[in-house]
């Protein structure tokens, strides 16, 4: 048994599996690793994050291979891309939620907005637009770096 055959997958991982594969998209061992890295994943890690774990279950995967499946996957809406600075970091967007990004220390944090769905069929009714993605991002100070103030 190699150690791809080894690595216990997560339960959401098998829908957005069936999502990808209803979108035409091969399922490489590499792809799966990712996305079901990035469900289990507490933080928000970065391409580079990314490459460093992958690279030891997958030697000799490139860090071009990560970063076009994540371009991909966050194409599909089912990752989200946080930039800071010049560094972008990922997030599973499998439940719909927002992120607080902190202007000082760049500590990101999930909230779920209470009236996120209302919000958007206000604004769906008001432009007449079709909805493709909705992203919550605000950007303030953690409560950390406010006590250093």
């Amino acid at each position: 048994m190699n150690i791809v055959e080894e690595i216990t997958y997560s339960e959401p991982l098998d829908h957005y599996l069936k999502v990808l594969r209803q979108k035409g998209l091969r399922l490489t061992p590499q792809r799966t690793w990712i996305l079901n890295y990035l469900i289990e994943c507490d933080g928000y890690p970065s391409a580079d994050d990314i490459y460093r774990q992958i690279s030891t279950v997958f030697p000799g995967i490139s860090l071009a291979t990560i970063y076009n499946n994540l371009r991909m996957l966050v194409e599909k809406n089912i990752l989200y891309q946080v930039r800071i600075g010049t560094t972008y970091h990922y997030d599973f967007q499998g439940h719909q939620h927002g992120h607080m990004i902190c202007g000082k220390c760049h500590k990101i944090c999930d909230f779920f907005p209470e009236h996120l769905e209302q919000l958007l069929d206000s604004a769906i009714r008001q432009t007449s637009f079709k909805l493709t993605k909705a992203t919550v991002e605000i950007k303030g100070i953690c409560p950390s770096c406010d006590q250093t103030m």
